[in-house]
Protein backbone atom coordinates (compact mmCIF):
# COMPACT_ATOMS: atom_id res chain seq x y z
CA UNK A 1 0.00 0.00 0.00
CA UNK A 2 2.60 2.88 1.16
CA UNK A 3 4.92 1.67 -2.37
CA UNK A 4 1.11 2.72 -4.64
CA UNK A 5 0.93 5.67 -2.52
CA UNK A 6 4.48 6.57 -3.11
CA UNK A 7 4.11 6.18 -6.87
CA UNK A 8 0.75 8.02 -6.64
CA UNK A 9 2.68 10.96 -5.37
CA UNK A 10 5.47 11.21 -7.66
CA UNK A 11 2.70 10.64 -10.83
CA UNK A 12 1.15 13.63 -9.76
CA UNK A 13 4.09 15.75 -8.91
CA UNK A 14 5.74 14.81 -12.64
CA UNK A 15 2.50 15.50 -14.24
CA UNK A 16 2.74 18.50 -12.68
CA UNK A 17 5.26 19.52 -13.35
CA UNK A 18 5.71 18.67 -17.11
CA UNK A 19 2.42 19.97 -17.42
CA UNK A 20 3.49 23.64 -16.09
CA UNK A 21 6.57 22.86 -18.51
CA UNK A 22 4.02 22.83 -21.41
CA UNK A 23 2.35 26.25 -20.39
CA UNK A 24 5.63 27.72 -20.35
CA UNK A 25 6.48 27.28 -23.75
CA UNK A 26 3.44 29.22 -24.60
CA UNK A 27 4.88 32.45 -22.94
CA UNK A 28 7.17 34.47 -25.11
CA UNK A 29 10.69 33.94 -23.92
CA UNK A 30 11.96 36.78 -22.31
CA UNK A 31 14.74 38.87 -24.22
CA UNK A 32 18.14 37.91 -22.50
CA UNK A 33 19.83 41.24 -21.64
CA UNK A 34 23.76 41.52 -22.21
CA UNK A 35 24.07 44.99 -20.21
CA UNK A 36 25.00 45.22 -16.79
CA UNK A 37 22.03 46.51 -14.92
CA UNK A 38 22.07 50.16 -13.76
CA UNK A 39 22.37 50.30 -9.67
CA UNK A 40 21.52 53.71 -9.32
CA UNK A 41 17.64 52.40 -10.70
CA UNK A 42 17.70 49.90 -8.21
CA UNK A 43 15.67 50.70 -4.83
CA UNK A 44 13.22 47.25 -4.03
CA UNK A 45 15.31 43.42 -4.68
CA UNK A 46 13.31 40.53 -4.28
CA UNK A 47 15.12 36.89 -3.60
CA UNK A 48 13.18 33.78 -3.99
CA UNK A 49 14.83 31.00 -2.91
CA UNK A 50 12.60 28.00 -2.44
CA UNK A 51 14.84 25.31 -0.96
CA UNK A 52 15.52 23.53 1.64
CA UNK A 53 17.31 24.71 4.89
CA UNK A 54 21.17 23.64 3.80
CA UNK A 55 20.02 25.17 0.36
CA UNK A 56 18.82 28.95 2.11
CA UNK A 57 22.03 29.01 4.35
CA UNK A 58 23.95 28.52 0.91
CA UNK A 59 22.16 31.73 -0.28
CA UNK A 60 23.17 34.20 2.50
CA UNK A 61 26.81 35.40 0.83
CA UNK A 62 24.65 36.36 -1.81
CA UNK A 63 22.44 38.35 0.30
CA UNK A 64 25.69 40.03 2.03
CA UNK A 65 27.17 40.68 -1.82
CA UNK A 66 23.67 42.42 -2.70
CA UNK A 67 23.83 44.89 0.10
CA UNK A 68 27.75 44.99 -0.44
CA UNK A 69 26.78 46.04 -3.53
CA UNK A 70 23.42 48.29 -3.14
CA UNK A 71 23.54 48.55 0.82
CA UNK A 72 20.50 50.99 0.71
CA UNK A 73 18.05 48.42 -1.32
CA UNK A 74 15.04 47.42 0.70
CA UNK A 75 14.96 43.71 0.37
CA UNK A 76 12.33 40.66 0.20
CA UNK A 77 13.06 37.33 0.61
CA UNK A 78 10.34 34.46 -0.15
CA UNK A 79 11.31 31.16 0.93
CA UNK A 80 9.94 27.86 2.29
CA UNK A 81 8.18 27.16 5.70
CA UNK A 82 11.28 24.44 6.58
CA UNK A 83 14.30 26.69 5.61
CA UNK A 84 12.69 30.25 7.21
CA UNK A 85 14.81 29.47 10.19
CA UNK A 86 18.30 29.94 8.13
CA UNK A 87 17.42 33.77 8.04
CA UNK A 88 15.50 34.38 10.75
CA UNK A 89 17.73 36.86 12.83
CA UNK A 90 19.66 37.94 9.70
CA UNK A 91 19.97 41.44 9.96
CA UNK A 92 20.27 42.75 6.15
CA UNK A 93 16.47 41.12 5.39
CA UNK A 94 13.83 43.66 5.58
CA UNK A 95 10.76 41.50 5.14
CA UNK A 96 10.63 37.64 4.91
CA UNK A 97 7.37 35.71 2.89
CA UNK A 98 7.07 32.44 3.32
CA UNK A 99 5.85 30.71 1.01
CA UNK A 100 4.52 26.63 0.99
CA UNK A 101 5.62 25.21 -2.04
CA UNK A 102 4.85 20.99 -2.30
CA UNK A 103 7.42 20.66 -4.82
CA UNK A 104 10.59 21.26 -2.24
CA UNK A 105 8.58 19.22 0.83
CA UNK A 106 8.35 16.16 -1.25
CA UNK A 107 4.62 16.09 -1.05
CA UNK A 108 1.74 16.38 -3.71
CA UNK A 109 0.20 19.38 -4.89
CA UNK A 110 -2.71 20.33 -2.64
CA UNK A 111 -5.64 22.92 -2.51
CA UNK A 112 -3.51 24.37 -0.15
CA UNK A 113 -0.18 25.08 -2.28
CA UNK A 114 -2.41 26.35 -5.04
CA UNK A 115 -3.89 28.67 -2.67
CA UNK A 116 -0.39 29.38 -1.30
CA UNK A 117 0.91 30.04 -5.17
CA UNK A 118 -2.26 32.42 -5.71
CA UNK A 119 -1.55 34.34 -2.79
CA UNK A 120 1.94 34.51 -3.69
CA UNK A 121 0.94 36.29 -7.10
CA UNK A 122 -1.18 38.23 -5.19
CA UNK A 123 1.92 40.18 -2.83
CA UNK A 124 4.05 40.32 -5.85
CA UNK A 125 0.92 42.33 -7.30
CA UNK A 126 0.39 44.74 -4.40
CA UNK A 127 4.21 45.84 -4.40
CA UNK A 128 6.85 46.37 -6.98
CA UNK A 129 10.38 45.13 -7.50
CA UNK A 130 13.37 46.48 -9.61
CA UNK A 131 15.37 43.30 -9.52
CA UNK A 132 14.36 39.53 -8.93
CA UNK A 133 17.25 37.10 -8.08
CA UNK A 134 15.66 33.53 -8.77
CA UNK A 135 18.06 31.13 -6.60
CA UNK A 136 17.82 27.49 -7.72
CA UNK A 137 20.61 25.03 -7.95
CA UNK A 138 18.43 22.85 -9.93
CA UNK A 139 16.25 22.67 -13.34
CA UNK A 140 12.85 23.98 -11.60
CA UNK A 141 10.91 25.49 -13.74
CA UNK A 142 8.51 26.49 -10.82
CA UNK A 143 10.55 28.79 -9.24
CA UNK A 144 12.01 30.98 -12.75
CA UNK A 145 8.23 30.96 -13.55
CA UNK A 146 7.24 32.76 -10.03
CA UNK A 147 10.50 35.02 -10.43
CA UNK A 148 8.64 35.92 -14.04
CA UNK A 149 4.94 36.63 -12.04
CA UNK A 150 7.05 39.09 -9.92
CA UNK A 151 6.90 41.45 -13.02
CA UNK A 152 10.49 42.80 -11.98
CA UNK A 153 11.95 44.82 -14.23
CA UNK A 154 15.23 42.56 -14.06
CA UNK A 155 15.63 38.64 -13.12
CA UNK A 156 18.86 37.14 -12.70
CA UNK A 157 18.67 33.49 -12.28
CA UNK A 158 20.99 30.19 -13.36
CA UNK A 159 21.30 29.08 -17.23
CA UNK A 160 19.12 25.70 -17.33
CA UNK A 161 17.26 25.05 -20.13
CA UNK A 162 14.09 24.46 -18.25
CA UNK A 163 13.80 27.73 -16.78
CA UNK A 164 15.81 30.92 -19.00
CA UNK A 165 12.91 32.15 -21.03
CA UNK A 166 11.73 33.61 -17.57
CA UNK A 167 14.89 35.58 -16.66
CA UNK A 168 16.36 38.51 -18.10
CA UNK A 169 19.85 37.64 -17.18
CA UNK A 170 20.90 34.36 -17.37
CA UNK A 171 24.21 33.00 -15.57
CA UNK A 172 26.00 30.13 -16.32
CA UNK A 173 26.27 27.46 -13.55
CA UNK A 174 30.52 27.31 -12.93
CA UNK A 175 30.75 23.94 -11.24
CA UNK A 176 32.28 25.58 -8.25
CA UNK A 177 30.57 25.21 -4.50
CA UNK A 178 26.94 26.12 -4.81
CA UNK A 179 27.58 29.36 -2.79
CA UNK A 180 29.66 30.71 -5.71
CA UNK A 181 27.75 29.49 -7.82
CA UNK A 182 24.86 31.90 -6.52
CA UNK A 183 27.33 34.79 -5.82
CA UNK A 184 28.20 34.72 -9.60
CA UNK A 185 24.00 36.09 -10.11
CA UNK A 186 26.15 39.55 -8.96
CA UNK A 187 28.06 39.77 -11.78
CA UNK A 188 25.69 41.84 -14.00
CA UNK A 189 25.49 44.45 -10.85
CA UNK A 190 29.10 44.15 -9.77
CA UNK A 191 31.00 42.53 -12.29
CA UNK A 192 34.42 43.73 -10.71
CA UNK A 193 33.68 43.38 -7.40
CA UNK A 194 35.16 39.92 -5.79
CA UNK A 195 32.86 39.03 -2.80
CA UNK A 196 32.98 36.13 0.13
CA UNK A 197 31.39 32.96 -0.04
CA UNK A 198 31.37 32.62 4.18
CA UNK A 199 27.94 31.56 5.04
CA UNK A 200 26.15 33.34 7.82
CA UNK A 201 23.85 32.28 10.92
CA UNK A 202 23.24 34.58 13.85
CA UNK A 203 22.68 33.18 17.15
CA UNK A 204 20.61 35.40 19.65
CA UNK A 205 21.53 36.10 23.09
CA UNK A 206 18.77 33.79 24.64
CA UNK A 207 19.83 30.82 22.68
CA UNK A 208 23.48 30.92 23.61
CA UNK A 209 22.13 31.38 27.30
CA UNK A 210 19.45 28.61 27.36
CA UNK A 211 22.66 26.47 25.61
CA UNK A 212 25.05 27.20 28.41
CA UNK A 213 22.86 26.28 31.39
CA UNK A 214 21.99 22.77 29.61
CA UNK A 215 25.45 22.39 29.61
CA UNK A 216 26.34 22.82 32.81
CA UNK A 217 23.26 20.77 33.63
CA UNK A 218 23.57 18.38 32.01
CA UNK A 219 27.06 17.44 30.26
CA UNK A 220 29.19 18.73 33.38
CA UNK A 221 30.07 15.34 33.67
CA UNK A 222 31.81 15.23 30.68
CA UNK A 223 33.56 18.44 32.03
CA UNK A 224 32.20 19.89 28.79
CA UNK A 225 34.19 18.16 26.30
CA UNK A 226 31.27 16.96 24.28
CA UNK A 227 30.50 15.98 20.31
CA UNK A 228 27.45 17.02 18.57
CA UNK A 229 26.29 14.38 15.93
CA UNK A 230 23.33 14.89 13.69
CA UNK A 231 22.77 11.26 12.32
CA UNK A 232 20.02 11.89 9.98
CA UNK A 233 18.39 13.30 6.55
CA UNK A 234 14.91 13.16 5.08
CA UNK A 235 17.14 11.14 1.84
CA UNK A 236 17.51 8.06 3.41
CA UNK A 237 20.68 7.40 0.82
CA UNK A 238 22.42 9.86 2.68
CA UNK A 239 22.45 8.07 5.78
CA UNK A 240 24.74 6.25 7.67
CA UNK A 241 23.69 2.25 9.23
CA UNK A 242 21.95 2.88 12.61
CA UNK A 243 24.50 0.30 14.14
CA UNK A 244 27.77 2.07 12.82
CA UNK A 245 26.29 5.37 14.60
CA UNK A 246 25.47 3.78 17.98
CA UNK A 247 28.87 2.13 17.47
CA UNK A 248 30.92 5.07 16.80
CA UNK A 249 29.09 6.85 20.00
CA UNK A 250 30.08 4.26 22.20
CA UNK A 251 33.50 4.31 21.37
CA UNK A 252 33.73 8.21 21.83
CA UNK A 253 31.56 7.61 25.66
CA UNK A 254 34.40 5.06 26.23
CA UNK A 255 37.27 7.26 25.76
CA UNK A 256 34.95 10.18 28.04
CA UNK A 257 33.72 12.36 25.25
CA UNK A 258 29.90 13.27 25.98
CA UNK A 259 27.94 13.04 23.06
CA UNK A 260 25.01 15.50 22.02
CA UNK A 261 22.36 14.10 19.37
CA UNK A 262 20.27 16.21 17.70
CA UNK A 263 18.13 16.70 15.04
CA UNK A 264 14.62 18.39 13.80
CA UNK A 265 10.80 16.25 14.85
CA UNK A 266 11.35 14.12 11.73
CA UNK A 267 14.33 12.91 12.79
CA UNK A 268 13.08 11.16 16.09
CA UNK A 269 12.63 8.10 14.86
CA UNK A 270 15.68 7.49 13.05
CA UNK A 271 17.94 8.79 16.12
CA UNK A 272 15.98 6.69 18.74
CA UNK A 273 16.87 3.64 16.97
CA UNK A 274 20.31 5.05 17.54
CA UNK A 275 19.96 6.14 20.98
CA UNK A 276 18.67 2.35 22.26
CA UNK A 277 21.45 0.95 21.49
CA UNK A 278 24.00 3.57 23.17
CA UNK A 279 25.36 1.67 26.29
CA UNK A 280 26.14 4.60 28.35
CA UNK A 281 23.19 7.63 28.66
CA UNK A 282 24.96 9.04 31.25
CA UNK A 283 27.45 11.00 28.44
CA UNK A 284 25.00 10.63 25.60
CA UNK A 285 21.81 12.96 25.72
CA UNK A 286 19.18 13.17 23.19
CA UNK A 287 18.09 16.35 22.14
CA UNK A 288 16.34 15.65 18.96
CA UNK A 289 13.30 17.76 18.20
CA UNK A 290 13.46 18.84 22.06
CA UNK A 291 15.16 22.73 21.23
CA UNK A 292 14.53 25.19 18.09
CA UNK A 293 17.48 24.96 15.35
CA UNK A 294 18.57 28.58 16.53
CA UNK A 295 19.48 26.44 20.71
CA UNK A 296 21.03 23.96 18.62
CA UNK A 297 23.07 25.57 16.69
CA UNK A 298 24.25 27.16 20.01
CA UNK A 299 25.25 23.67 21.59
CA UNK A 300 26.76 23.05 18.45
CA UNK A 301 29.02 26.19 19.12
CA UNK A 302 30.11 25.24 22.55
CA UNK A 303 30.58 21.45 21.28
CA UNK A 304 33.95 20.09 20.14
CA UNK A 305 33.06 19.42 16.77
CA UNK A 306 29.92 18.31 14.53
CA UNK A 307 29.93 14.99 13.18
CA UNK A 308 26.87 14.92 10.83
CA UNK A 309 25.94 13.32 6.98
CA UNK A 310 25.62 15.53 4.14
CA UNK A 311 22.63 18.27 5.31
CA UNK A 312 21.62 21.48 7.05
CA UNK A 313 24.02 21.37 9.55
CA UNK A 314 26.92 20.59 7.51
CA UNK A 315 26.26 24.75 6.88
CA UNK A 316 25.61 25.73 10.39
CA UNK A 317 28.98 24.82 10.83
CA UNK A 318 30.48 26.66 8.14
CA UNK A 319 28.49 29.77 9.42
CA UNK A 320 29.78 29.15 12.78
CA UNK A 321 33.38 27.90 12.28
CA UNK A 322 32.06 24.53 14.27
CA UNK A 323 34.92 21.89 13.10
CA UNK A 324 32.97 19.22 11.78
CA UNK A 325 33.86 15.68 10.40
CA UNK A 326 30.96 15.36 7.58
CA UNK A 327 30.11 11.59 5.50
CA UNK A 328 29.50 12.18 2.24
CA UNK A 329 27.11 9.67 -0.01
CA UNK A 330 27.36 9.89 -3.50
CA UNK A 331 24.11 11.39 -4.36
CA UNK A 332 25.28 14.99 -4.79
CA UNK A 333 28.88 16.00 -5.74
CA UNK A 334 30.14 16.90 -2.26
CA UNK A 335 32.56 19.28 -3.65
CA UNK A 336 29.49 21.87 -4.38
CA UNK A 337 28.24 20.94 -0.63
CA UNK A 338 31.28 20.47 1.04
CA UNK A 339 31.85 22.71 4.65
CA UNK A 340 33.52 26.44 3.45
CA UNK A 341 35.69 27.17 6.87
CA UNK A 342 38.61 25.07 7.89
CA UNK A 343 39.08 22.76 10.41
CA UNK A 344 36.57 20.44 8.56
CA UNK A 345 37.19 16.40 7.14
CA UNK A 346 34.91 15.12 4.64
CA UNK A 347 34.75 11.34 4.10
CA UNK A 348 33.35 9.83 0.89
CA UNK A 349 34.23 6.80 -1.13
CA UNK A 350 35.37 6.57 -4.15
CA UNK A 351 32.86 3.93 -5.92
CA UNK A 352 32.21 3.00 -9.52
CA UNK A 353 28.72 4.40 -9.86
CA UNK A 354 27.64 7.75 -11.10
CA UNK A 355 26.02 10.75 -9.15
CA UNK A 356 22.61 9.66 -8.40
CA UNK A 357 19.09 11.13 -7.34
CA UNK A 358 16.70 8.45 -6.81
CA UNK A 359 19.29 6.28 -4.78
CA UNK A 360 20.05 2.58 -4.45
CA UNK A 361 19.86 -0.20 -2.62
CA UNK A 362 23.31 -1.06 -2.16
CA UNK A 363 24.36 2.19 -0.23
CA UNK A 364 27.98 1.32 -1.34
CA UNK A 365 29.30 4.91 -0.67
CA UNK A 366 28.18 5.10 2.92
CA UNK A 367 29.80 2.10 3.73
CA UNK A 368 32.53 3.58 6.39
CA UNK A 369 33.74 1.60 9.22
CA UNK A 370 33.58 2.99 13.03
CA UNK A 371 36.95 3.06 12.97
CA UNK A 372 37.77 5.00 10.17
CA UNK A 373 34.71 7.90 11.07
CA UNK A 374 36.14 7.49 14.97
CA UNK A 375 40.26 8.16 13.91
CA UNK A 376 38.81 11.22 11.55
CA UNK A 377 37.22 12.31 15.10
CA UNK A 378 40.46 12.07 17.06
CA UNK A 379 42.34 14.34 14.37
CA UNK A 380 39.68 16.94 14.75
CA UNK A 381 39.18 17.06 18.52
CA UNK A 382 42.90 17.05 19.35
Amino acid sequence: MKRISSLIRSIAKNLCFYSLHLVSLAIKPTKQKKTDINVSQIHNILIIDIGLLGDLLMTTPLISGIKECMPNTDLTLVCTPWAVEAVKNNPLINRTYVYDAFWENYGTPKYKHIAATLKLIRYFRQHSYDLAFVVTARQQPFVNLIGYLTRAKYRIGLDYPLGRRFLTHAIKDSGEHLTKVKLNMLEAICPEKLFSNDISYALTKESIENAQKFVTENMDCTHKRFICITPSTMQVNKRWMIDSWAGLVNRLTAEGFGVLIGGAQGDLEYNDSIYREIENHELCKQRTGQVSLNEFAALMKLSLCLVTVDSAPVHLASALKIPCVVLFSRMHDYERLKPTHPGSTILHKEVDCALCIKGCNDSKCMSFSVEEVYEAVKLVVQ
